[in-house]
């Protein structure tokens, strides 16, 4: 006989009670039971639960450097700046001599009398950044013409790694050069565009020094990578210069960086300025095809969409009329294609509107193109028996339905708003006065409270704040006095993308932030657009990449994206830097 569980003889005698093998047969499954909870038990325990990674914000740095030879020493100079053009302060950055020398060599920092510090057992000496990003070493014994390696590397990982090569030089001077005011919004509608640098020597001047004249090119970086040559001028020791740069060669609307560069004399050292800027353009709209008359009320609409850049490549059209939407359509290549559906029962001509919605912050909406499409109404004669019977139905309705009156109530139509100008000058008014106005969402036009407003000046030490205010429940808010030339607008708002713009004349003006989810949103849809696996496809959402994406880096930045657009959770500044340094590169085309 064999067991039902195991299929193994038991060894039992053919005369046992049935019931005394159940009891069996039903303690061994229960004895199997227990030993395979345990095993699960044991194997869920061995493998505790994985605590959730914290997302992280990587940003790049730029190392400028910079070697001098001084009486048999040398000095390195050295300042790190972020991505944004701020300062980086309190960072470790090793510094080490390539070149061989015989003796030995000892360092410390400039300007202190602090005790000589030996290499570490790399051969580096590590130093530290001040409050500005700057940072100077002392070396001795290591020889002219002395080569140096400089390496900085953030143990948090909020900055990429980066490094410089320097060769001392016999150069007394150092320069610092700044855009003033710096440039952070460029219309491409004006002809020309014009950047002011300013420069400071260091140590000074001297009354009887001879004034060096620096040649300084003007570079612009596109996102991608690609640089280009603007404008060259020669620029005085201690003084400034304007660089009048035409629109068109700025290139397409979007993030650009600016870039001034001296390559250096035998008296200065080489000195930069960089300048991160937004290209801004305006979409113009017109019809692509005149209009005809129709017998239906069904419309169909071909629109062009340009600016001053050529055509629009992205971003919606929204037909209104009356504040109610009739439709809407994507925009490819320019073109958009839109499908109507009018009122049968209009006998005059319907006007309504079109509006461009764009999907980046650098494309912004110009004027709503009104149209006005003639309708002929069908001929009521091949309806004369529905009228009839309309009529017959209104009569008894009329004579046996008694219904209280009916009370006509007004429901407001709220027009969908479409996407403001950053600074809006309403009135322009006394000097004296300055400025007032409100802070508005540029979407839904919705007041923002708590936002700072500050007005800054100029400065190489980044602060240079000259006034400040704060808008209250309403969005409101008052700056007072007036300010000198080169002075610059910045707002920032928890919950939006902050705004940084040359000063509008004094007055009353309207500063319109875009939202954290819909500037990250516009950047996801720019991101598909161009990728390989999702460029030829339909508009996907977040959460279709995230399900569908071939590659997992991909599928989870998307889910990222999801939900810090759509959780519940608000979208901070720290959040969406986290998001957005989790952005993968495209993949390859076919």
């Amino acid at each position: 006989m064999y067991d039902d569980v195991v299929m193994a003889p038991t060894g039992e005698p053919l005369c046992v009670r049935p019931n005394t093998r159940r009891r069996r047969k039903a303690s061994r499954r229960f004895f199997l039971l227990g030993v395979w909870c345990a095993a699960l038990s044991h194997s869920l325990g061995a493998k505790p639960a994985r605590a959730d990674v914290p997302l992280r914000i990587t940003g790049s740095v730029t190392l400028d450097a910079s070697a001098s030879l001084h009486d048999g020493s040398s000095e390195v100079e050295a300042r790190l700046l972020d991505d944004a053009g701020h300062p980086v302060p309190g960072a470790e950055v090793e510094i080490k001599p390539s070149t061989a020398s015989s003796q030995a060599w000892t360092a410390r920092e400039c300007h202190t009398h602090t005790p000589p510090v030996s290499p570490n057992a790399d051969g580096a000496y590590t130093a530290h950044s001040d409050g500005s990003g700057a940072l100077c070493a002392h070396f001795d014994g290591v020889g002219e013409h002395a080569e140096f390696e400089l390496s900085f590397s953030d143990p948090n990982g909020l900055y990429a790694s980066a490094t410089r090569h320097v060769i001392a030089d016999s150069a007394t001077r150092s320069v610092e050069m700044a855009f003033a005011p710096a440039p952070t919004v460029l219309a491409l509608e004006r002809d020309e565009q014009i950047f002011s640098l300013v420069t400071r020597a260091e140590p000074a001047l001297a009354p009887g020094d001879a004034l060096e004249r620096l040649p300084v090119t003007l570079r612009a970086k596109t996102e991608a990578g690609t640089s280009r040559e603007l404008a060259r001028a020669n620029v005085e020791l201690g003084g400034g210069s304007e660089f009048r740069v035409p629109s068109r060669a700025l290139g397409a609307p979007g993030p650009l960086e600016l870039r001034a560069d001296f390559s250096g004399s035998a008296s200065t050292r080489e000195a930069h300025a960089i300048a991160h800027v937004t290209c801004t353009a305006l979409a113009r709209l017109s019809l692509a095809e005149p209009l005809t008359h129709r017998s239906d009320a069904s419309v169909h609409l071909r629109v062009r969409v340009d600016s001053v850049a050529g055509r629009v490549p992205s971003g919606s059209i929204e037909a209104e009329s009356g504040g109610v939407s009739l439709g809407s359509a994507r925009v490819s290549a320019g073109n958009a294609e839109l499908d109507l559906q009018l009122d049968e029962a209009a006998t005059r001509a319907r006007a309504f509107e079109l509006r461009y919605v764009a999907d980046s912050p650098w494309w912004l909406p110009g004027e709503p193109l009104e149209v006005r499409v003639p309708i002929v109404p069908p001929s009521p004669w091949h309806r004369i028996a529905w009228l009839l019977a309309a009529m017959a139905l209104c009569g008894w309705l009329f004579v046996n339905w008694q219904r209280p009156r009916r009370i006509e109530r007004s429901l407001p139509n709220a027009a969908r708003p479409a996407l403001r100008a950053p600074v809006d000058v309403i009135e322009v008014g006394d000097a004296a006065r300055g400025w007032h106005g409100r802070v508005l969402d540029a979407h839904d036009g919705s007041p923002i409270a708590g936002a700072a407003i500050s007005v800054r000046l100029p400065a190489f030490d980044g602060q240079g704040v000259l006034r400040s205010a704060q808008s209250g429940a309403d969005g409101s808010f008052a700056i007072e006095g007036a300010v000198g030339p080169g002075a610059a607008l910045e707002v920032r708002a928890p919950w939006h993308v902050a705004l940084a713009a040359p000063m509008p004349p004094p007055g009353q003006i309207v500063l319109s932030l875009v939202s954290r989810r819909r500037s990250l949103l516009a950047r996801f849809a720019t991101w598909t657009r161009g990728d390989a696996e999702w460029g030829q496809q339909r508009e996907p959402t977040p959460g279709e990449v995230a399900r569908k994406a071939a590659r997992s880096e991909v599928a989870a930045w998307a889910g990222a994206v999801n939900e810090a657009a759509f959780g519940p959770d608000p979208l901070s500044e720290a959040k969406e830097q986290a998001v957005v340094g989790r952005e993968p590169a495209h993949g390859s085309k076919p």
